[in-house]
């Protein structure tokens, strides 16, 4: 992808795996990190660990910690992160309208298993 790209950075956030269906499953409000897997089949601690820090980095996600014992963590979007709702609202429209025929073709010029 060219440097000079306009959505190179939203691109290349998004494009990792996981990260967009974090960043999904934050827009409905605050959540602990144990309740992201729940509602995230199939990611892996390890992974949601290291998607949380990259997005933490990027400003799109916000880690707050309570004084409380035992130790309570929340991670919730940032105003940064809110803005992507409609990002990946787009996403979900075009999947829904071409993904299965994309989901063919490719399974088509893989070849037979």
């Amino acid at each position: 992808m060219s440097e000079d790209c306009p959505g190179r950075a939203c691109f290349e956030l998004l494009g990792r795996k996981w990260t967009a269906q974090i960043v999904w499953s934050l827009l409905a409000g605050p959540r602990r990190f144990t309740e992201l897997p729940e509602a995230i089949p199939g990611l892996s601690d390890k992974i949601l660990s290291h998607r949380l820090v990259e997005l933490a980095e990027a400003g799109i996600v916000q880690r707050t910690q309570y004084p409380e014992i035992p130790p309570r963590v929340e991670y919730e979007l940032t105003p940064a992160g809110l803005e992507l709702q409609q990002v990946i609202i787009e996403m979900e429209r075009w999947s829904e309208r071409f993904g299965p025929r994309v989901a063919r073709k490719s399974l088509r010029a893989a070849g037979p298993s």
